[in-house]
């Protein structure tokens, strides 16, 4: 009888992680859709299988460049993604202001509404100071360092 509370929690856990899972698929799907992953797909292996043909003609200057581009296709795939989320997050970031704008308008906790979008673009401007303090660090260093050496000259 003490094992019912475990077997409930232990069953509601996994349709909580069944439902964000499919959550996740269908968000994955859109995105992979969005980007046309089929087309690049198609294209990375072209690209494969013409550098593999190269390598076989035994030429070192073509093997070489080959090797450069299959070489730089992580990053590329990377950017790609990287600039896919962004689209998406762009997305979510204007269904998530209209969402408080609608909410203001029907005068739904006003408060409340405007309190969370006021912390919330608190939030992502303080987050966009801290990466642009921590970006700049070397650049502000680098800066100070000059002006010193700049003063010391003068002396």
């Amino acid at each position: 009888m003490q094992q019912i509370p475990s077997v409930l929690y232990a069953i509601v856990l996994l349709i909580v992680a069944l439902v964000a899972a499919n959550l996740v698929q269908k968000l994955v799907t859109k995105l992979l859709k969005a980007v046309k992953a089929e087309e690049y797909l198609q294209y990375v292996l072209v690209i494969i299988f013409l550098v593999q043909g190269i390598n076989v003609l035994n030429l070192p200057v073509l093997t070489g460049v080959g090797t450069v581009v299959i070489g730089y296709m992580p990053a590329i795939l990377t950017a790609i993604i990287i600039f896919a989320i962004g689209i998406f997050a762009a997305k979510a970031a204007i269904y998530v202001m209209v969402a408080f704008l609608v909410l203001s308008q029907l005068s739904v906790a006003n408060k409340i509404v405007e309190t969370a979008f006021v912390l919330i673009v608190g939030a992502v401007c303080i987050a966009f100071a801290i990466a642009f303090g921590i970006g700049g660090r070397k650049f502000a260093s680098d800066m100070l360092e000059k002006v010193e050496k700049k003063i010391e000259d003068k002396k």
